[in-house]
């Protein structure tokens, strides 16, 4: 993320977000270009909606999310945010372009899908979840009575901390024994994408499915040119010091079979295509059945991506860190594809930290250090605090070193045979001193240690952003008021590398 936002990755991306001129050039590419797609359902479901219709606009930038349990984690939130700061920029310059948040509801990971989690009063992690299933099923084969009796469980939990009756009662009534997809899709849209501007787009609507057909099949006549580009694009971003965990099977085609609410990876075995549920195609034929039924199959990570940037022929895409890294492996995929590549746009991120942790934070000034080395950050904490004891001890080790690197190169001048010995020593007299100092500045604010750790369990809870863990109505539980008055935009707009503290 960081690198892409400074630059440093110009040699894979064709655009830089922060280059007026690129998204001229991106407009210009794309004025010609006819729609990809029969708008006349989307339309007809955001007026319903009260939502904007998306053929309105020539230009989309779109932002999407797999659903999960009460829409999804908090970040969904971010990307839409960040989806209409781009939108309200490019009208300045000219550029008129709707915005569009597609929701995907295939997967079939409910061990995933099926768990929430909240921060109480306090700030502090709960988990909850959905009880298991035996079976692997897509998540729009789902109710929330199902496999748990209800979401009583969740919102009756005891967390020592108090939600308020009508934020309980709007849980239930909005999500309690209703279908998995649905509720969420509702919620969503009715309490968020209005606000944020934004029209809704799920991706099992009927023109999307027959629209991205011709790509998916692409995704199979094309399978071993597309994956031998992806393995190339994997050494190419290793050679540049990033070792992206993602892997291209030359085995396992980038789409599923889909049948009976499950679906089903397929798999080449010599000149066919394999079903996991039994079906076998030639590979050759594979592709023209994916066109002639775009409702029995769906797309991967991969697939999906293309085919999204496809269908709404899209200016640009709001995406989080994970996607940027799988995108810099697709870039040649669009050409291989003839698919335009959309301007990359880094989500904000934010994190939901106590008033007490203000003065920590803004001391040290670096999340990295605080995640990745604690006992740095103390020191750090430390040094900033004490600057004139820093300013003393930095004198010290100079007087030191002055006084004993003169005699001890004097010394081996004097007796040559000595000289290694002689270098040791002064090795030997700086080292301590350095450690002395570490410990010094980690020391002298006792209680800064326990505080930084205590921000990490909140920042990355699980050791993962406390962004990715939240699902989406935490923020209307923390928050008395709506997040349109918290003015969050306008927030993240002034905040430093696109990363927001939100105090409580």
């Amino acid at each position: 993320m960081e690198a892409y936002i400074n630059n440093e990755l110009s040699s894979i991306f064709d655009s830089n977000p922060s280059n007026k001129d690129d998204w001229a050039r991106k407009a210009k590419e794309l004025q010609g270009e006819e729609s990809r797609i029969d708008w006349t359902d989307a339309d007809n479901l955001n007026s319903k909606i009260q939502l904007e219709t998306p053929s309105k606009t020539k230009f989309k930038i779109h932002c999407g999310q797999q659903i999960r349990l009460l829409c999804g984690p908090v970040f969904l939130y971010y990307k839409c945010l960040t989806t209409l700061g781009i939108k309200r920029k490019l009208k300045k310059w000219g550029i008129e372009a709707g915005s569009i948040f597609w929701s995907e509801n295939e997967d079939d990971d409910w061990d995933e899908l099926r768990k929430s989690r909240w921060l109480s009063r306090d700030l502090q992690l709960i988990k909850t979840s959905l009880k298991g299933s035996k079976e692997k099923r897509m998540m729009n084969q789902y109710s929330y009575s199902e496999p748990s009796d209800s979401l009583s469980e969740i919102l009756n939990h005891d967390h020592d901390c108090t939600w308020s009756r009508p934020f309980i009662k709007n849980m239930k009534e909005s999500f309690e024994g209703k279908s998995f997809v649905s509720a969420n899709e509702k919620y969503l849209t009715e309490n968020y994408l209005k606000e944020l501007e934004m029209s809704f787009v799920p991706s099992s609507l009927e023109s999307i499915k027959e629209s991205g057909s011709r790509i998916l099949a692409e995704f199979v006549n094309k399978h071993k040119q597309i994956t031998d580009s992806i393995i190339k694009s994997h050494k190419k971003m290793k050679g540049l010091g990033f070792d992206i965990s993602f892997k291209s099977n030359p085995s396992k085609l980038n789409v599923f079979e889909l049948g009976q609410g499950k679906r089903y990876r397929i798999n080449i075995e010599g000149d066919f295509a394999v079903s996991e549920s039994g079906k076998k195609w030639r590979l050759d034929e594979l592709g023209k059945d994916i066109e002639k039924h775009p409702g029995s199959f769906g797309p991967n990570v991969v697939s999906r991506t293309l085919i999204k940037d496809y269908v709404f022929n899209g200016i640009a895409v709001v995406v989080g860190p994970g996607e940027i890294a799988y995108r810099s492996l697709f870039q040649e995929v669009y050409d291989i594809l003839g698919v335009t590549r959309p301007i990359i746009i880094p989500r904000y991120s934010a994190s939901i930290v106590p008033e007490k942790y203000s003065e920590l934070i803004e001391i040290i000034n670096d999340f990295e250090l605080i995640k990745k080395d604690p006992k740095k950050a103390v020191e750090k904490y430390g040094i900033e605090k004490n600057k004139e004891l820093f300013e003393s001890f930095n004198q010290f080790q100079d007087d030191m070193n002055q006084k004993s690197k003169p005699f001890l190169e004097d010394l081996s001048k004097k007796i040559p045979s000595i000289k290694p010995l002689s270098e040791r020593v002064s090795k030997q007299i700086s080292s301590p001193l350095d450690k002395l100092k570490g410990q010094t500045f980690r020391e002298i604010e006792p209680h800064a240690f326990n505080q930084i750790n205590e921000l990490r369990k909140i920042m990355w809870p699980e050791g993962k952003s406390q962004e990715r863990m939240l699902s989406l109505p935490a923020i209307e539980y923390l928050f008395s008021k709506s997040m349109k008055e918290y003015e969050l935009l306008e927030k993240f707009e002034k905040c430093k590398d696109r990363k927001l503290i939100i105090y409580r």
